[in-house]
C-alpha cells in the first residue's frame, strides 16, 4: 500500500513533533485499538467517521458553505486538524464541526485529526451528547 504524506505534516504536540503518516485508503479502526488514553495522536481520517456533538441547529450553514467552497479550490488546510475524542473506538468530534462537515461536502476523504485525551465524566458527557445530535439529524431526515 502506498504511503501518503501531506504537504506541512509536522505539528508540535505535547513538546514533540509528530510526522502525519497514514496508509492510503487506511481505515481509523488500527489506531483506535492500540490508542492509549492519556497520549495525543495526530492522523489521517475519512470526516465521514467522525462523530458531531452539535446538533443541526448548532452548525452555521453559511459558514460550511464557505468553508467547502475554499476546500475545493484549495484543499483541507493541514494548519487546522479537526479535534476528536477516542470513545470506545468511535472519534466524537471535539473542536471543528464546521471543517468537517465542508470536507464532507467537498468531496475530501483524509482530513488531519488531533485525537486529544479528556477524563472518563467528560468522555461520558461526549458520548451521550453525540447520541443526541445523531438523534436530531435522523428526526430532521425524517428516519
Amino acid at each position: 500500500a502506498a504511503s501518503l504524506m501531506l504537504p506541512a505534516a509536522r505539528f508540535a504536540t505535547f513538546g514533540r513533533v509528530v510526522p502525519i503518516m497514514e496508509t492510503a485508503g487506511a481505515r481509523f479502526a488500527p489506531l483506535a485499538r492500540g490508542l492509549a488514553a492519556e497520549s495525543e495522536v495526530l492522523t489521517l481520517v475519512n470526516p465521514r467517521n467522525l462523530r458531531p456533538i452539535q446538533g443541526p441547529a448548532e452548525m452555521t450553514g453559511s459558514r460550511v458553505r464557505s468553508l467547502s467552497r475554499d476546500m475545493r479550490a484549495n484543499g483541507y488546510d493541514n494548519a487546522f486538524p479537526i479535534e476528536a475524542v477516542n470513545i470506545d473506538g468511535r472519534l466524537i468530534i471535539r473542536d471543528g464541526h464546521h471543517r468537517a462537515e465542508a470536507a464532507i461536502r467537498a468531496g475530501i476523504t483524509e482530513v488531519p485529526v488531533r485525537v486529544v485525551p479528556v477524563s472518563p465524566g467528560v468522555a461520558r458527557q461526549m458520548a451521550l451528547d453525540a447520541a443526541e445530535a445523531a438523534a436530531l439529524r435522523a428526526m430532521r431526515r425524517g428516519n
